[in-house]
């Protein structure tokens, strides 16, 4: 039931100047509890009680593998109930929950409610149930980064009904930024922290594969090389780049290079 009577206290001054340093530890954040401390303060001071955001690489057709929507683990932080967060996984919402799914074709801010109105069946359950553990209202939004990179950051809130939206509507502007910043922030510690662990990830074919790519060579000339198909030698590729999180031959390449898997 709404409870038109919900009044906002902000926990701290919502202006220029707080949002300012906000930023500013986001900008210069290299670990991920840096980003949880971020998240805490700006849940406390909307008068939100829960957020969850992720970061990472979408596999290339989200159709293909309905288990997950990533590549390999993305960065998570979150404080979601833990029952919640046990309950959505065992049932599989990811696959109909439609925050997520609006989020993937939109970097528009989503209101929660405004996607309720629209549900039916496993994704208006999904709703129902959420409220049950606290998550009453939220808004939700989305980045989409180069080489199929996503985020997203969902505020959760106590209470719903229409104050609750007028406040949502006052700040989602300032909240659309802090995704921008939490986006480029989750990006560049998960670069200092996945080449290695991405690289280790290819197989010793697809590694030298991508080495004799990386130096010019055709997918014919690689194949004679290794004495493999030319269709193999595409095979080996399509692996290697659904792994590094590239869309293309040029950013296959650059990845080669910049993970030092080039031959002299």
């Amino acid at each position: 039931m709404a409870v038109h009577s919900y009044s906002v206290r902000l926990g701290e001054p919502m202006d220029g100047q707080w949002w300012n340093a906000i930023f500013h530890q986001l900008n210069e954040a290299d670990a991920a509890p840096a980003l949880e401390g971020v998240l805490e303060d700006t849940t406390k001071a909307l008068a939100a009680n829960s957020y969850a955001f992720f970061s990472g690489v979408l596999v290339h057709d989200i159709r293909q593998e309905p288990g997950t929507i990533f590549q390999r683990p993305p960065l998570c932080v979150h404080r979601f109930p833990q029952a919640w967060q046990e309950r959505y996984y065992a049932e599989g919402y990811y696959k109909d929950d439609l925050v997520i799914r609006t989020g993937l074709r939109s970097v528009l801010p989503v209101r929660w409610s405004e996607l309720e109105r629209a549900a039916t069946g496993r994704a208006q359950r999904i709703f129902a149930e959420a409220r049950e553990h606290g998550l009453k209202a939220g808004v939700s939004v989305a980045v989409h980064g180069d080489a199929r990179t996503f985020s997203m950051l969902s505020l959760t809130f106590p209470e719903e009904g229409e104050a609750t939206e007028r406040h949502i509507d006052a700040h989602v502007h300032q909240v659309h930024l802090l995704v921008l910043h939490l986006h480029a922030a989750a990006r560049r510690i998960e670069a200092a922290t996945a080449p290695a662990a991405a690289t280790a990830a290819l197989t010793p074919r697809e590694q030298e594969v991508l080495r004799w790519m990386a130096n010019g060579k055709t997918y014919g000339q690689i194949g004679d090389i290794l004495g493999i198909t030319e269709r193999t030698v595409r095979e080996h590729l399509d692996r290697a780049a659904n792994k590094l999180g590239v869309d293309s031959k040029v950013q296959l390449v650059a990845e080669a290079v910049a993970r030092g898997l080039t031959v002299a």
